[in-house]
């Protein structure tokens, strides 16, 4: 009966709510989700930044812990349901008495069937909040409906006895198992919604084996890329961030370079954020929102409202403006870099600029947003955080920062060994509310920052573009390619060899709506994310990362986007820790992708094609004799919690070394896929729930009856060797059902070897 009358009213004033002209009312927030056990008991399963508990998950001032049993709520019983329709039809101020009984053994990883108690009851009195102030953008109606359409037949198609996947699946009758697997991924994309969930990370849940032609759909937009670096890398960011990139109609025609950047790009970005604060308090916002994961998973603390705004901000963004404000430069500015005729007539010099420019300039003029200069062959210095935008015609140059530039900032260097530094909070090429370009033209270059930090962005869009030499480039987080809020992208063009170093959520990761990606052309290239960020399970020696092609959200709060690294060309190396190498974490996508050489991957848990906490990952090599080593757990083709992984290695006579839950591994309703299609290949593997065989699923299994599926594929070449005693030339199904304790079964999974 009270369930039915709060459902009533709660729909009454949700339609009172619309014909006010609201959009939803200020609910009453407490911070706690509960759920019914199979026994009956109604459980605190989680707490949330909140009235209840403004630590997330450590302790709180009520002593409240998972898996604490509710007794009553304001003097009466109720199940989980119930209590969310109440708290939902109270006012924020509300009080009301909660009664409960703590749980003999408290913060467990899991719900128990029967919670056992220890003690009496005990009541605690609090007051609600406004739940607008504690909801992110997950919950909120989608502001994406594109559909990614594929056009070639799938590579794995498991319900097609035509394709080798789906006869596999045929003779081992595990048709009706897949399709309840798959019901969960669909469940899960309907039930959670997002204004920015992409449709690229829709489509992966929609059809998880499709990831390889996920890959390729994204690899065949790279050629546009290298055809027109400028355009071509504007128009891959508007497609994966979901909007159309349109470029001015008079810049095409032809304006000189001082109109474009004065005029276009000011005026184009500040229609993109015109809506969105611009004040110390958001920018402090936003950074406060970039360092929430160097210390949690989690949205908490007591810096948890204010990240929590930073994410509301981003439905201000007019994103396709955002990433069309960028023009067409080249057009503009052509090959010599535009005249110094035709920047201002401020001459002499200025004492203002001079203190922000050492060596000789040629011409400069005043913006709204800064200085315009045009400097000389000297070894120029320049200070941009007062300096909107600078061309460049030679000479070695620094171009530094003694302050947060914010808003849009050009540099147009043609040639020289050219190095680039920022502050603390801000490295060099990097967009904070505006946009960001660099376009370096020759010479070894270094490219030297901490946070945001070379082609990074966050309600910005930031292009590094680098076109020749022997590069290095550094930053510690959100940089090398990153983006929270728009798009981050680092194009290094020839043959260089080239180094990347960082420490987390660098090189190629994209944030919430998103797209971070690096772009290398050719070269023997080094990529670092090892260290010193320690582990996030406490695990001596082993470092976070978050790296190298990974897409990442912040759980409860914010879908992800989507990140990618494209090397295409040479023998790399690839180094990093956990959460690295082609992988997501919650509602996001991750690409690693190597097209050429004889590369070696070296990584920890959860890496080298993982998806983790509904997302996914993919680790695509094309071609040669590839090294991947990786230890700890969960890696090379390695699923957990509605998630899925790929590692597809297209040619060569390959090794793979990896520890549990790993080689085509999954978990907890996971996809979990390792293909090699060709070469004579080495799997050694340590640990259980590897090579094609599944863990556990305890996590959804009583709400779903689902398992996960794992797959190990071997195409071609000669006499493969696997650790586990898998037999070449041969389908074999893996795992079995355990009657006694389902939950925990290590099914289903397939070898396949031809």
């Amino acid at each position: 009966m009270l369930r039915s009358t709060l459902s009533i009213l709660c729909a009454f004033l949700s339609a009172l709510c619309a014909l006010c002209g609201y959009s939803q009312i200020d609910e009453g927030y407490i911070g706690a989700r509960v759920v019914d056990n199979a026994s009956g008991q109604t459980v605190f399963s989680w707490f949330y930044p909140g009235p209840l508990d403004g630590a997330g998950l450590q302790s709180n001032p009520f002593d409240l812990h998972r898996p604490d049993v509710l007794k009553s709520v304001d003097g009466k019983a109720m199940n989980a349901e119930e209590f969310n329709a109440y708290i939902k039809s109270l006012a924020p101020g509300t009080q009301v008495v909660i009664e409960y009984v703590k749980a003999a053994q408290r913060d467990t990883a899991n719900i128990p069937e029967t919670v056992a108690t220890d003690g009496e009851a005990m009541t605690i009195t609090v007051v609600l909040e406004s739940k607008e102030e504690y909801t992110g953008t997950i919950g909120r109606p989608r502001s994406i409906t594109r559909e990614i359409e594929f056009t070639d037949p799938p590579l794995l198609d498991p319900f097609d006895p035509q394709n080798v996947l789906g006869a596999a699946v045929a003779e081992h009758r595990l048709q009706e198992e897949i399709e309840r697997l798959l019901k969960v991924f669909d469940d899960t994309i309907e039930e959670t919604t997002d204004t920015h969930m992409l449709s690229h990370v829709r489509a992966a849940f929609q059809e998880p084996f499709r990831l390889a032609d996920q890959q390729l759909l994204l690899q065949g937009e790279l050629q546009n890329v290298l055809a027109d670096p400028f355009e071509g890398s504007l128009r891959l960011a508007a497609s994966m961030l979901d909007v159309e990139y349109v470029p001015d109609v008079v810049t095409s025609r032809g304006i000189g370079v001082w109109d474009w950047v004065s005029s276009r790009v000011h005026h184009r970005a500040g229609i993109a954020l015109a809506s969105l604060p611009r004040d110390p308090h958001a920018v402090a916002h936003a950074r406060d929102l970039l360092r929430v994961p160097r210390d949690s998973f989690y949205i908490s603390g007591s810096s948890a409202k204010a990240s929590i705004s930073a994410i509301n901000n981003s439905a201000k963004i007019s994103f396709g403006e955002l990433v069309s404000a960028l023009e067409p430069a080249d057009r503009v500015i052509g090959r010599n870099g535009g005249s110094p005729e035709s920047v201002g007539i401020n001459l002499p010099i200025p004492e203002e600029l001079r203190a922000l420019v050492d060596g000789q300039v040629l011409r400069a003029s005043m913006h709204d947003e800064g200085w315009i200069v045009y400097g000389s062959d000297d070894a120029n210095r320049y200070d941009m955080s007062r300096i909107f935008a600078v061309v460049d015609p030679g000479g070695d140059d620094e171009y530094y920062a003694s302050d947060l530039c914010i808003g849009n900032r050009i540099i147009i260097d043609l040639a020289g060994n050219d190095t680039y530094t920022g502050t603390p909070d801000q490295g060099p090429g990097s967009a904070i509310l505006g946009v960001s370009f660099i376009d370096d033209r020759a010479g070894n270059d270094t490219y030297n920052g901490e946070l945001l930090s070379c082609g990074a962005a966050i309600y910005g869009v930031s292009l590094l573009l680098d076109r020749g030499g022997d590069d290095t480039y550094s930053g510690t987080d959100w940089s090398m390619g990153a983006a929270v809020y728009g798009a981050g992208m680092l194009i290094d063009l020839g043959d260089g060899n080239d180094t990347y170093t960082g420490e987390f959520l660098c090189q190629g990761v994209g944030g919430p709506r998103g797209f971070g990606a690096i772009i290398d052309e050719g070269g023997d290239d080094v990529y670092r994310a090892n260290g010193p960020q320690p582990s996030m399970y406490g695990t001596p020696g082993v470092f976070a990362s978050f790296s190298q092609g990974v897409g990442f959200g912040y759980r409860n709060y914010a879908a992800g986007g989507i990140g990618m690294l494209s090397d295409l060309g040479g023998n790399d190396r690839y180094e990093s820790g956990e959460f690295s190498q082609g992988g997501a974490y919650y509602f996001a996508l991750g690409i690693l992708h190597d097209a050429a050489g004889n590369d070696e991957y070296i990584g920890n848990r959860y890496g080298q094609g993982f998806g983790v906490h509904q997302a996914f990952g993919i680790l695509a090599d094309d071609a040669g004799d590839d090294v991947y080593k990786s230890v700890t757990a969960a890696s090379q083709g390695a699923a957990w919690d509605i998630g899925a992984g790929l590692l597809i290695d297209r040619a060569g006579n390959d090794s793979y070394t990896c520890d549990g839950l790993g080689q085509g591994g999954a978990s907890m309703q996971g996809i979990a896929m390792l293909v090699d299609l060709g070469g004579d290949d080495r799997y050694n593997a340590s640990g259980g729930a590897t090579q094609g065989e599944s863990g556990g699923n305890s996590y959804h299994f009583a709400e779903t009856g689902a398992f996960s599926f794992s797959l190990l594929w071997d195409e071609g070449g000669g006499v493969d060797f696997f650790s586990r005693g898998r037999e070449n030339n041969k389908v074999t199904s893996t795992g079995v059902v355990n009657e006694a304790d389902p939950a925990n079964s290590g099914a289903h999974g397939l070898v396949i070897d031809r």
